[in-house]
């Protein structure tokens, strides 16, 4: 577990950092921060703690200087507040528009437009009895409307029951990922259908069987988990049979496309198999003279053994275009064993904030943009000095139990 600290108006803030996901998760909320995020769609429990606490009744100057160690953005926090008290909103509007000038850059999220950011989300019962995936994807594609709440699939959760036949007409050669060699099948894993906003492409993934085994059971109806792709995230497919890795990290470097998330990554899910030696161009690897001897043969006697199970992780970051390789050694070790392809996932961090201090009015647009879409009146937009609100720093409220624990991942 590791903590962030944050200097605010002087006073420091200490949260827990969110974990990077291992698993792909939508927030119920699209949220773009990317402040100790891997992902860009955080840990729903992050919010759910948050707005908890301005259910709770907590000052809200504490609750938004706490929800700022966490990662979260002003303006997101500024909806959760309203959306649990819409009688406090100017009070919460206030608070927000006073502290801008002390929060730091990325706190301010001008990313996007928060135009419809939040309000059309929809439910399952708004589907009727027998929903369908062209419903929901039509409601996507036309709106940007997105069905919550986003399913533990892990437990066997899923959106809803897709009619089989319907799924089994819309699979298609298109895919996102690939399943590790030797995948275990799991009752418990429902079809992913991912759509993309911006080509109003529907790609279904039925590597793992759910489909087929539904059809020769004679089953009507087949879990679906839906992805809502933002319109710069891509299906990996799009890129060709062989993508090359320095391929799409130059479509992410010059137009900002992505890759859409692995559903598991850890469970050796992977988006291309890149080839050893363009990856050895592109990072920095240690030789094996450099290698702790028994870290060096910890990860051989991994790979003789069970393969090269895990993947590779790449983290592409927009500002600067860096890339980062984690564990080169690992690279290093499978170019020994005359290794010629590894899996490989990759991971995106496009930050695109600037202080809400140096650019206030955007920021504050912002601000009172969320506030309407939780549900306040348009008019309580005036500036925090008209109100006469005070600018001293508040205590931060203890955490409520979701941090950043995170876990020993084994290197293969």
């Amino acid at each position: 577990m590791w903590l962030k600290k944050v200097f605010i108006g002087g006073v420091l803030v200490t949260g827990f950092a969110v974990t990077p996901a291992h698993a792909v998760v939508q927030s119920d909320i699209h949220i773009q921060s990317d402040s100790d995020f891997v992902r860009l769609d955080g840990d729903r429990r992050l919010y759910q703690e948050v707005k908890g606490f301005f259910d709770k009744g907590y000052p809200a100057s504490s609750v938004m200087l706490h929800g700022v160690s966490l990662g979260l953005t002003i303006d997101d926090l500024v909806y959760l507040a309203v959306t649990s008290n819409p009688d406090r909103a100017q009070e919460f509007y206030n608070t927000a528009m006073s502290l801008l000038p002390s929060l730091p850059a990325w706190a301010c999220n001008l990313a996007k437009t928060n135009e419809n950011r939040y309000q059309l989300n929809y439910s399952l019962a708004d589907l009727g009895p027998k929903p369908t995936i062209a419903a929901v994807a039509q409601r996507f594609f036309d709106g940007d409307q997105r069905l919550i709440p986003f399913p533990d699939w892990q437990n066997g959760a899923a959106h809803f029951q897709a009619p089989t036949a319907e799924v089994a007409k819309l699979k298609g050669p298109d895919y996102w990922y690939f399943p590790p060699q030797k995948r275990i099948a799991s009752k418990q894993r429902p079809v992913f259908v991912s759509l993309y906003l911006d080509t109003k492409k529907i790609v279904v993934d039925d590597r793992y069987g759910q489909l087929e085994a539904s059809k020769a059971a004679g089953k009507a109806t087949v879990p679906v988990v839906v992805l809502f792709n933002e319109a710069y995230q891509r299906e990996v497919s799009r890129f060709g049979k062989k993508p090359k890795a320095g391929k799409i990290m130059d479509a992410f470097f010059a137009s900002g496309e992505e890759l859409t998330p692995v559903p598991d990554w850890e469970q050796g899910d992977y988006q291309i198999m890149a080839n050893t030696d363009e990856l050895l161009k592109l990072f920095d690897v240690p030789k094996k003279q450099d290698v702790d001897p028994a870290r060096w043969q910890e990860i051989t006697q991994s790979v003789q053994k069970n393969g090269f199970k895990k993947p590779m992780l790449i983290t592409l970051q927009a500002e600067g275009n860096n890339r980062f390789l984690n564990d080169p050694a690992r690279l290093a070790v499978a170019n020994d064993l005359g290794i010629k392809n590894v899996p490989v996932d990759f991971f995106y961090s496009r930050l695109n904030r600037l202080a809400c201090g140096q650019l206030a009015t955007s920021c504050a647009d912002q601000v009172c943009n969320s506030a309407i879409a939780g549900g306040a009146d348009p008019g309580i937009c005036v500036p925090a000095a008209a109100a006469g609100l005070s600018k001293a720093p508040a205590s931060v409220p203890p955490t409520g139990g979701h941090g950043g624990n995170t876990r020993e991942v084994s290197p293969n």
